[in-house]
């Protein structure tokens, strides 16, 4: 006995809720792991993209490297960078006539430490000149990216030194009503009671 009635309805003409349900259901899960998968490989992806993106120029920059001289210099603990550009330039502008750290130091860049766990207070003094804004960071070259927080333009601010770093590098970062910035560092060393 055969029937001319369609696989998804009943032979009383009702339709089979099951069948439909299923494919439904599979058709679902189907667009599901699809988009899984693509959210799997835009996550993936996107950390390479990001640093691709963020990737420096390969042209010159104007700003001097560091290279062999042929005769020794005296090494400074502490050092100026060169002002940087505000965001969206290709290369730093020269400096404005009066943007300056004129002077930045640390109470003792030599401290003494009994043990790894201490830690001593170390007291910071700088001066600038034609400055809006200026910040303090540790181990950071630039102290308003990855600054510890903003201080007066010029000032002091105490910061304690940890014993167990063999060193650490203190920054002033200085802007200027033009967005430009200055930089200034001192390392403060560790050394041990003899």
């Amino acid at each position: 006995m055969t029937t001319d009635t369609p696989p998804e309805q009943a032979p009383d003409g009702t339709a089979q809720p099951a069948t439909r349900t299923w494919r439904r259901l599979a058709l679902s899960f189907g667009i599901a792991a699809v988009v899984l998968v693509a959210l799997l490989v835009v996550a993936l992806l996107r950390p390479w993209a990001d640093s691709e993106s963020t990737a420096a120029p390969a042209s010159p920059s104007a700003t001097p490297s560091a290279t062999p001289s042929a005769t020794p210099t005296a090494v400074s603990t502490a050092t100026a960078a060169a002002p940087d550009a505000p965001s969206g330039g290709d290369a730093p502008p020269p400096p404005a006539p009066g943007l300056a750290i004129t002077s930045f130091a640390a109470s003792d860049t030599a401290v003494t430490c009994a043990n790894d766990s201490d830690a001593v207070a170390i007291t910071f003094t700088w001066d600038s000149t034609d400055v809006t804004a200026a910040w303090f960071g540790v181990d950071t070259p630039n102290a308003k990216a990855g600054g510890l927080q903003q201080v007066d333009p010029s000032g002091s601010f105490t910061w304690n030194f940890y014993c167990s770093n063999a060193a650490t590098v203190y920054t002033v970062t200085v802007e200027d009503a033009a967005g430009q910035l200055v930089h200034q560092s001192v390392t403060v060393s560790r050394q041990y009671r003899g």
